[in-house]
């Protein structure tokens, strides 16, 4: 079936995309005629929206929405937007309108069979085919286009960075707002989440969120910031909320928030880490020192300590011990006093019911210093 992920129209490029499926369906059940009215009016469509987002003015002085088919194909034709193959195919469904015309002249003088059909729905293939090639070079991708690329294609996120490049901002923003979030959960929503093929996909998508956060400009990072926060106070699904929360949010992005909205944000994040801390809310997490308080940082150094000491594994203290120095290293050192401390407290308690965890505390503790930091090279 066609592609319409180069639409940038999200309400456009769905009905596209039910017209073609349905298309489609006539074809399978014989119904010829209903399938080349569907192919004329998705053609029809997808001309108009690209000749109306190059600003095309008909010689005419008629609105794209007047021009019949014949006319919008004329026109695409001599912006080269379709090929000379696509134009002379273009003719088997120009009359199209004709077959649902209420003039019985209209109606009898057209002929539809198997063959006119299947033509017609191929002429959509390439109609959609060539604008999109055409589109990408123009207006680049679109948010759908990003995000169909990196589910289907495993590498290319080698490639992301050309690929955002060639992304407007208002793209960018429906990218980080709208379309990776939605394809993101529908994804994570599937039963068996260890699905080998689904794992690696949510990876790559996660992957894509930051990169295209970091490449929005600061204007589009507080719209999508905002509207994250938006989702903390209104969204009733708590799936949506926790999963984004955890696969697509960032402690440091709450500097792009209102002053005003930080505290709620932050407090949502860090009720979650007592309760659950996961290699997702570990990445979550980040810059999250920048935004706490002596009490806050105090509460997290005991819940990683409790991480690793609760079930003990090399692991567990690995990524406990990565938390830990993180953490220092990003609070401000004016703050970050009481983090040894905390640790050192913890060291007593283990002396004598398990030494070897309080070396490891200790070592923990012996590692969190600004010396290097003060070094005159």
């Amino acid at each position: 079936m066609a592609n319409f992920d180069f639409v940038a129209d999200e309400g456009l490029r769905a009905s596209l995309e039910s017209d073609a499926a349905e298309m489609a369906t006539c074809l399978e059940v014989k119904v010829y005629k209903a399938a080349h009215v569907l192919a004329g009016s998705i053609v029809e469509a997808v001309l108009v929206d690209h000749l109306d987002s190059t600003g095309y003015k008909d010689p005419s002085g008629k609105s794209l929405l007047e021009l019949n088919l014949g006319q919008l194909i004329t026109a695409a034709r001599g912006k080269k937007v379709l090929s000379e193959r696509a134009a002379n195919l273009a003719s088997v469904v120009k009359d199209y309108r004709n077959l649902i015309h209420p003039g019985r002249i209209n109606r009898l003088n057209e002929r539809i069979d198997a063959n006119t059909a299947n033509v017609a729905k191929s002429l959509v293939e390439i109609v959609a085919t060539e604008v999109a090639q055409l589109r990408q070079g123009t207006y680049g991708n679109t948010a759908q286009q990003v995000v169909s690329k990196v589910e289907n294609d495993s590498s290319s996120v080698s490639i992301l960075a050309d690929l955002l490049r060639h992304t407007k901002p208002r793209e960018l923003e429906r990218l980080l707002i709208q379309d990776l979030p939605a394809r993101y959960l529908e994804l994570a929503a599937i039963e068996d989440r260890d699905d080998e093929t689904i794992s690696p996909i949510l990876a790559r998508l996660r992957r894509t969120y930051r990169a295209a956060f970091y490449a929005a400009t600061p204007e589009i990072r507080r719209r999508v910031v905002a509207d994250y926060a938006r989702i903390l106070r209104e969204e009733v699904n708590e799936f949506e909320v926790l999963t984004r929360e955890a696969a697509l949010f960032r402690a440091e992005d709450l500097a792009y928030l209102p002053e005003a909205d930080i505290p709620m944000a932050k407090e949502h994040l860090l009720s979650r880490v007592g309760r659950v801390l996961n290699e997702f809310l570990a990445d979550a997490l980040i810059g999250i020192g920048q935004h706490c308080d002596e009490h806050e940082l105090v509460s997290l150094i005991d819940a990683y300590v409790r991480y690793a000491t609760t079930r003990d594994t090399p692991q567990r203290r690995k990524t406990a011990g990565e938390l830990m120095q993180r953490l220092y290293s990003e609070t401000p050192q004016e703050r970050d006093s009481g983090l040894p401390k905390r640790l050192e407290d913890w060291e007593r308690t283990f002396a004598e019911k398990n030494p070897d965890l309080q070396k490891w505390l200790a070592a923990q503790r012996g590692s969190m210093s600004h010396d290097l930091d003060e070094l005159p090279f």
